[in-house]
């Protein structure tokens, strides 16, 4: 089932100029924040600070300085390979013809930090990765109608930053009213949390009630154990993996499949954000 989408067409003049199709909480710009209710990483507990040293910032280096472009987050799930947005990855909406060309452009960077929020681009130190490949890429949104069903993709880095800063594994799974988190770059901020549930789901998407804003896309959806439920792609909208992906898919790519048990440590001390299901 598709969930009718909207869709925002933004021109972007670099030594060429560029016309991108875009969805809301995009790789490049364009779309609309829910509410702004989320607080730096550095607020949450020890448990969730630890888990999102897997988080990234995905930047291309062929946009760097043009307005509203705030990049895309992403998170590893296993030692060198980054879950992320097919919409972040598509060659069209990067200006670029071929998956090889976009990996040559993009770097990831961990830690990622914000000098200034009024600049148009800086950024402060950050461990910072090259694409290697990206092995695996989905994406069916490219037709302009605001329709589509499959948007996730998996970048492969050049080294192993997992062995340093741990990985999140996946669960298959398309169960909804769950305590969900998300660690992402909201609007081109240093890494953020957002805490909610899910509230629904229509295949192949789950809803939820995160506060999200363009740099969002990509940003791995959290339970409470830490592992991935989907992968946000726009509003209020995570594309679920238990609906495309299986544990022989997870073997393949060597992601540890998750069994959804366990003592449950992240996403609940939270008088400091309250999901918007209940405000």
């Amino acid at each position: 089932m598709t969930r009718p989408t909207r869709c925002f067409v933004l021109s972007l003049s670099l030594s060429l100029s560029l016309s991108v199709a875009l969805l809301p909480s995009t790789a490049l710009a364009g779309g609309s924040c829910t509410e702004d209710n989320y607080v730096p990483v550095s607020e949450g507990n020890s448990a969730e600070r630890e888990v999102s040293k897997a988080a990234a910032h995905i930047e291309y280096t062929s946009l760097f300085g043009v307005e509203g472009v705030v990049g895309c987050s992403g998170i590893l799930v296993s030692k060198n390979l980054l879950l992320t947005a097919g919409h972040c990855v598509s060659p069209p909406r990067i200006g670029h013809d071929t998956l090889a060309e976009v990996c040559a452009d993009l770097q990831v960077r961990f830690d990622y930090t914000k000098d200034d929020p009024d600049d148009s681009y800086t950024s402060g130190p950050a461990k910072t990765y090259t694409c290697d490949a990206i092995v695996h890429f989905a994406y069916d949104g490219e037709g302009g109608d605001g329709e589509y069903n499959e948007d996730h993709a998996l970048i492969r880095l050049d080294d192993d930053p997992g062995l340093d800063r741990g990985w999140v594994d996946v669960r298959l799974t398309t169960d909804d009213d769950i305590v969900a988190g998300m660690f992402h770059h909201p609007d081109g901020l240093p890494k953020q949390m957002s805490v909610g549930m899910l509230v629904g789901d229509f295949n192949p998407f789950l809803e939820h009630d995160l506060d999200t804003c363009v740099g969002s896309s990509g940003a791995a959806l959290l339970d409470e154990h830490g592992n991935v439920l989907g992968v946000h792609v726009q509003d209020d909208l995570a594309m679920s993996l238990g609906y495309y992906w299986t544990s022989s898919d997870l073997k393949a790519w060597g992601i540890t499949e998750a069994s959804g048990r366990g003592t449950g440590r992240l996403f609940h001390e939270d008088d400091r954000l309250t999901s918007k299901s209940s405000r």
